[in-house]
């Protein structure tokens, strides 16, 4: 799959300008309760919890790699998404 890296914690589909994958990175806050999944990683239920978006994961040589696909064909990995989400209710705290 291929990605470009944004602002170094994240990564994002290739010719993301204007896309639904980053321009939810600069406003998503973290919920107070992510609620009960199947899926174990914070950045996966975050996705999960988004409108109009799904959760993929690939294989890769790493290992499994989880993608938050939004009806733009878009794409950021989970961990890039939970990062930005967990900054942004930060900034929103102060």
């Amino acid at each position: 799959m291929p990605v470009v890296s944004y602002k170094k914690y994240a990564l994002l589909s290739p010719g993301c300008i204007s896309c639904l994958a980053k321009s939810t990175l600069s406003y998503l806050i973290l919920p107070k309760d992510l609620g009960d999944s199947e899926v174990g990683t914070p950045g996966g239920k975050l996705c999960l919890s988004l409108p109009n978006a799904r959760l993929a994961v690939f294989e890769s040589n790493f290992g499994q790699q989880g993608f938050c696909v939004f009806k733009d064909s878009s794409y950021v990995d989970t961990g890039g998404l939970f990062y930005f989400a967990n900054k942004n209710t930060k900034k929103s705290k102060n």
